[in-house]
Parts: C-alpha cells; sequence; structure tokens
C-alpha cells in the first residue's frame, strides 16, 4: 500500500514531478502564462522566463506545452538539454526536431540552415502554422548556440517571426545573455519569476491536498501555525514547499499523528535544510521574541477597545447609514482621488482609525453599509470569516470590520453564535486586457445562505469562492464560483465536464460581473 493510500487519498499530493495537473494558478505563475501564450500567439519572435532553482519553471513549461496542444495551427517542439558542445551540433539536434533528415558529414552548416528556413517558411505561410521551439535549462546555451538563434530569429516574414522561442532558464543565464546585445536586443517578453507569497503557499499546499484527495475528502493535514512555519522555512520557494510538505506528511503518518502541526514542521525543517547553530539560536530567540510581542499587542489592543468601545453599548447596527467603510480598496466610480491616493486605513498614534474622505457625489443611490451577518461557528476566527468574504484578509479589512462591531472587543475570545456585521467594501479594480471566463456553481441574495452553500461545495472537495456583488435594480447578489479563472472555451468546456453530475447541470460560465453600475466586492482574479 502506497503511504497516501493510509490517508484516503488517491494520488501522492507532494510528488516533485512537474504534473501538469498539480500546476498552481498563482498570480505571478498565470500572469506570466497569459503573457507567453499572447506574445506567441502574436508571433513576436523571442521570450525569456529566468528565476532561481525550485520557482516552478518547469512545470510551467509543461502547462504552457498542454495549453498549445489544444490549438491545432500551433506546433510546438521541446529541447529539454540545450547543452551542445558546440553550434554545428545544435543545429543537428534542430534540424532532427524540425522534421529533417540528418546531415551528412559532408553537408554543411549552410546547407542545413537553408533546410530549417524552407521548414519554417513552408509551416508558417503556406501551412499557416504556428511553430514554437521550447528551451528549458536555458542557462545551459553556450554563448555560440545563443548567436546561432539569433539568426534563426532573422527568418521572417515582413509581418511577424517564422519562429517562436521560449527559453526558461535560471538566473545565470543573464549574465551570458548580457554578452550578447544582438540577442537581447530581440527579446520581446522577459519574465521574472519569484518565490510565492505566503497566502499563495497556503494555497499551493490546499491545491495539491484537494487534487489528490477525493472528492468528500475534507480533512485538513497541516494546521495554520505549520503552514506559517511551512513559509518561513522555505521562503515560498514552490520546489522547497512541496519537499518540506512530502517529509512532514511521512513524519505524521510514522508518528500517527492526524495533523502536521509547527514542531513536526521545524524537526522535517532540521533534516532537509539543515542550518548552521548560529541560525538555530537565531530562529529561538525570534520566536521567543515573537511570543512576547503577540502578547503585549493582545493586552493594548484590548486595553484599547475596552475604553474606545465601553460595556454600556447596546447596539451591532450602524448609527450613520450613509456611513461608507474607506476599506482596503476602491472602484472607479466610489472613491475620490485623494482617496484613492491615500487608500486604507490611516493609524494615528494618538487614537484610533480615522476615515479616509469619501466622495459622497459618487456613491451609486441606494448604496447599502452592510452586506449582511455571520455567525460566529465553532472554531472558527473573524480572520477566516474576513477571508471568506472578501477574498483575502488585510489589516484594513480587519479595521473595517470591527468598526460595525463596536462590542466585538477580544478578537481571539469571539463566542460561538455571535453575529458579526459585514461592510460593503468595493473591490480595487483592476484593468486586466484578457478575455477570461468563470465557473459559476450557485448563487443567493443572503451573505448567510450564500456562506453555508460555499461549505457544502468545499464538503464535496470543490475549490470555490465567494463573489459579492451589488447593482442599484437588484441589490446584492452572491455568487459562489471555482476559485480559478480560465482563458479559452476548450479550457472552459474541460472543465465543466470534470465536475460532478448533478454540480455539472446548474454550472454555467460568467465573462463578465454585470454593466458599468456593478459594485464587486472581492477581486476575481484573486485565486
Amino acid at each position: 500500500m502506497e503511504y497516501f493510500e493510509i490517508l484516503n487519498l488517491k494520488q501522492e499530493p507532494f510528488s516533485n514531478s512537474p504534473d501538469p495537473d498539480f500546476f498552481f494558478q498563482s498570480r505571478q505563475h498565470m500572469d506570466c502564462l497569459q503573457k507567453l501564450e499572447i506574445a506567441i500567439r502574436l508571433k513576436r519572435g523571442l521570450n525569456v522566463v529566468v528565476g532561481e532553482v525550485g520557482t516552478g519553471k518547469t512545470t510551467l513549461c509543461r502547462q504552457l506545452i498542454r495549453r498549445l496542444a489544444l490549438d491545432k495551427e500551433i506546433e510546438t517542439h521541446l529541447l529539454l538539454d540545450p547543452g551542445f558542445p558546440s553550434p554545428a551540433d545544435f543545429l543537428q539536434a534542430l534540424a532532427g526536431m524540425f522534421g529533417n533528415s540528418p546531415a551528412g558529414p559532408s553537408e554543411g552548416e549552410q546547407n542545413v540552415k537553408e533546410e530549417i528556413k524552407q521548414y519554417l517558411y513552408r509551416k508558417g505561410v503556406d501551412e499557416k502554422k504556428i511553430i514554437i521551439l521550447i528551451i528549458d535549462e536555458g542557462q545551459k546555451i553556450t554563448g555560440d548556440c545563443l548567436e546561432l538563434l539569433r539568426e534563426l530569429l532573422n527568418y521572417e516574414t515582413n509581418e511577424h517571426k517564422l519562429l517562436q522561442i521560449v527559453v526558461f532558464a535560471q538566473q545565470e543565464f543573464e549574465q551570458a545573455a548580457r554578452k550578447h546585445a544582438n540577442f537581447t536586443d530581440r527579446i520581446n517578453l522577459y519574465f521574472r519569476l519569484g518565490p510565492l507569497k505566503y497566502q499563495d503557499t497556503r494555497r499551493l499546499i490546499e491545491f495539491r491536498l484537494a487534487q489528490a484527495g477525493h472528492a468528500t475528502s475534507t480533512h485538513r493535514f497541516f494546521t495554520q501555525p505549520a503552514v506559517w512555519a511551512l513559509y518561513r522555512s522555505t521562503k515560498g520557494y514552490p520546489r522547497k514547499v512541496i519537499n518540506l510538505c512530502h517529509a512532514c506528511i511521512l513524519a505524521m503518518i510514522i508518528q500517527n499523528r492526524s495533523q502536521v502541526g509547527w514542531f513536526l514542521v521545524r524537526a522535517c525543517t532540521g533534516r532537509i535544510f539543515p542550518p548552521s547553530s548560529q541560525k538555530v539560536r537565531s530562529l529561538s530567540f525570534a520566536m521567543v521574541g515573537v511570543l512576547f510581542l503577540s502578547a503585549a499587542l493582545l493586552f493594548i489592543n484590548a486595553q484599547w477597545r475596552a475604553s474606545l468601545f465601553p460595556p454600556q453599548a447596546q447596539t451591532m447596527a450602524v448609527e450613520n447609514r450613509d456611513w461608507q467603510p474607506p476599506g482596503p480598496a476602491t472602484t472607479t466610480e466610489s472613491l475620490s482621488a485623494e482617496a484613492k491616493a491615500e487608500s486604507g486605513i490611516m493609524l494615528k498614534a494618538d487614537g484610533p482609525p480615522r476615515e479616509l474622505p469619501i466622495d459622497e457625489e459618487a456613491k451609486p443611490p441606494g448604496f447599502p453599509p452592510l452586506m449582511g451577518q455571520l455567525a460566529m461557528h465553532q472554531g472558527g476566527s473573524l480572520s477566516k470569516m474576513i477571508q471568506q468574504v472578501y477574498g483575502e484578509f488585510n489589516p484594513g479589512y480587519l479595521e473595517a470590520v470591527l468598526k460595525v462591531n463596536p462590542l466585538v472587543r477580544r478578537l481571539e475570545a469571539i463566542e460561538t453564535g455571535r453575529l458579526i456585521n459585514f461592510p460593503a467594501i468595493p473591490a480595487r479594480e483592476r484593468l486586466v486586457d484578457l478575455k477570461c471566463s468563470w465557473i459559476q456553481l450557485d448563487e443567493k441574495e443572503d451573505l448567510a445562505q450564500a456562506v453555508s452553500c460555499l461549505r457544502k461545495y468545499r464538503e464535496q472537495g470543490l475549490l470555490v469562492r465567494l463573489m459579492p456583488l451589488f447593482h442599484p435594480r437588484s441589490g446584492f447578489k452572491f455568487v459562489i464560483i471555482l476559485r480559478e479563472y480560465l482563458l479559452d472555451e476548450a479550457a472552459v468546456k474541460n472543465r465543466l465536464a470534470g465536475l460532478p453530475q448533478e454540480i455539472m447541470k446548474t454550472a454555467k460560465k460568467i465573462q463578465a460581473w454585470g454593466d458599468g453600475q456593478t459594485i464587486l466586492f472581492a477581486d476575481p482574479y484573486l485565486m
């Protein structure tokens, strides 16, 4: 029996092979993938993606090939190891990939180049196809071979390049490329991959467990402190995250535990990434400092809130019905230029948060201050509720929620059943020049009903999120969507076909979030 079967999983969740099915759609990886696809379809020529070891270049490479394979007008060639000792060997390999017969000993490089040129003209001009050469491990390309790639980029029509080249390389590729100005001048897209942020690290772990698990599996293997320890230990590098998660899962099974906690992550970190004794001591002192600081902040917060909201307060309603929480975001119509320049809640050193100036004339008619209420359930937290409603957590959302809940004075001890008000905070507008689609699973007019519906889908193993909307005519609407966005019709059809039968009957595609009057309260591109 495989170890993952013990956990009631269908396959290994933290395999380090570049499986496209386990491609996590982080914001930077999706941004890179979309820009590459656009550049290829526009036939812009040379594109380069660089990143440190373990940032997901190979996985991104495989995902790009998978997406392009759906288009019959695109012909893709993959070169896994470009470390050829001479340009002649490189040229022979390219000729073989493009379907030309291997050149004989007496056949010169110029003849081979001419054969490749005729092939590109036949495919790109006569057959109207896009020919792509994808090179992984691009840091192995020698200077002479870079010059050869530059020559191939000279094969073009008056409108476009005949060969599209995508190079995935480690950062040392930059130094080699700088020595060849004629090559770097031809780079159309240069994208640098970095490590994941904390939220994306957490979502990567959740995504991989969901992909490997059964549809009814809801068990969480990692506690929240464990995820934070994972992020701190790996700095958000996807390969390190996956390797450390794999070690933690195995340790959890061996030690007969039901969850991975903070201490187990630290123990596994010491075995996989052994630090120096100095770093261990520094970490210990840092942790002690964090604990003391956290305790001090909780005490100060409790004292401040007790003085600000005395026990005599008997109402949870918003007294000023015209008040609009400034929050961390704006729409195109809701805030003035001054508020946009000073977005968020600014804290004064000598008092509580102050509100930002609001453009009252720009507020749509009938715009309500609250979206609704949710009851605190057992084991829940205010931060999780904020993330569930607005799609993310940040201090701006927390301050806005606390402002409309004056009886909430101890964040760490909100009693079960307490009703929490959630203010209507418009989401920041994002200008994304792409035709994206989302999959809608359900729609409710009440926030509590929508969250209950959201939990139902999550219990079925689906990665879903909430999209709150408001329209002056129809009021609030809470849409449950899959936590991903799709770029083409084929991807939409495949995603719909992969849903359970009873859900597929009511699921539908969304291409636009209402008209110009519709206000969003969460960023649809947050995954």
